[in-house]
């Protein structure tokens, strides 16, 4: 009876051992392979163009590295312009003079490693223009001479989808979008993604003088754009605890090629700080 009583506890525990069993952790792959990631576009504020090709960050560290050597060119509805490959590595240039053909469409073309890609958007020209009643920030005096702006990153309901830039100190313009790293505001026409990102929107709050002067510019969007960076925007800067699972984030470029290659107008208009508060 007692070596029953001892076989049946030692049955249980190698039963209860098994259920517990964890299996190892398995990463699944990457949902989608991705051979290349494309940055640029063409823009109506210089005829020198720029694209940067990268291989891909898919790793927790999130690291990429340039494409060199690529064929790179843009159709801009009439002819075919190479760019070449700067003294940046993955950074290459070109020169588009037609680069003001309203509703037309530019063609990007990438040989990579024996593999073609493509993309296309449809150069859309800036509106509503610039005006002091549609600027996409604040301004509020806090003192006899000083007054202070509050510039959101995200704008929501607006009339149409823009990124705009606001200059008020020293910085060069062509430099900043020579960079890949622009301050951007962006107008959305959709609303906002979740209730609580106005809690959490950044903002930036410089003070300036009454005497001084700020430059904004107005870049436009096409629709097609506008909606892949409101989809961009959900998994990076609206992210929350309530979020939904992530989604497909599809940009214009072929095959397994990543990004957006857009074409954007600009405006230009200078304001005096003063008459920022009136």
């Amino acid at each position: 009876m007692k070596k029953l009583s001892v076989l049946l506890i030692s049955c249980i525990l190698i039963t209860a051992c098994k259920n517990s069993y964890v299996s190892p952790i398995k990463f699944n792959n990457h949902g989608s392979t991705y051979d290349l990631a494309v940055e640029g576009g063409i823009t109506t504020f210089q005829t020198s163009q720029q694209i940067r090709l990268s291989k891909p960050g898919l790793l927790p560290d999130g690291k990429t590295s340039p494409v060199s050597n690529a064929l790179v060119s843009v159709n801009d509805g009439t002819d075919e312009i190479p760019f070449k490959e700067t003294q940046t590595p993955g950074l290459y240039a070109g020169t588009i003079i037609n680069n003001t053909n309203y509703d037309g469409v530019y063609t990007l073309h990438i040989t990579y490693n024996k593999e073609e890609y493509t993309a296309a958007d449809i150069l859309s020209v800036v509106t509503p223009s610039i005006q002091l009643n549609n600027l996409p920030f604040s301004a509020r005096a806090i003192s006899a001479d000083q007054v202070q702006l509050k510039i959101p990153k995200h704008l929501f309901g607006a009339p149409t989808a823009a990124r705009w830039i606001v200059i008020y100190d020293k910085s060069s313009i062509i430099n900043l979008l020579n960079s890949f790293t622009v301050p951007y505001i962006y107008t959305h026409q959709l609303g906002a993604p979740n209730s609580l990102y106005s809690s959490t929107q950044e903002f930036r709050e410089p003070i300036l003088s009454l005497r001084d002067s700020i430059t904004v510019y107005k870049f436009s969007l096409s629709e097609s754009y506008s909606q892949y960076l409101y989809t961009l925007f959900q998994e990076t800067d609206w992210k929350n605890i309530f979020s939904t699972n992530p989604s497909g984030i599809y940009g214009n470029i072929s095959g397994t090629g990543q990004g957006y290659f857009y074409c954007t107008d600009y405006e230009m208009k200078k304001f005096a700080v003063k008459d920022l508060i009136k």
